[in-house]
């Protein structure tokens, strides 16, 4: 149990530490490239198409996962 408070803990002051950092972590599936992007304090998630080459919504995201194979 204690180890597992301590790895939450790492995990809360972590995730402070990326927010006043402002740096951004992307990620591929589906041929959509994912990113989180911390800046100010605030998380904002973005997707991109690799296909269409455009900028697309969740709701659009969530689709192509139905349609696409993963890779």
């Amino acid at each position: 149990m204690r180890k597992y408070l301590i790895l939450g803990a790492m995990i809360f002051f972590g995730s402070i530490n990326l927010f006043s950092r402002g740096q951004n972590y992307c990620t591929r599936a589906y041929d959509v490239v994912s990113c989180l992007e911390f800046s100010d304090g605030t998380m904002k998630v973005t997707y991109y198409d690799l296909l269409t080459k455009r900028n697309i919504t969740e709701q659009e995201y969530e689709e192509i996962k139905k349609v696409r194979p993963q890779e």
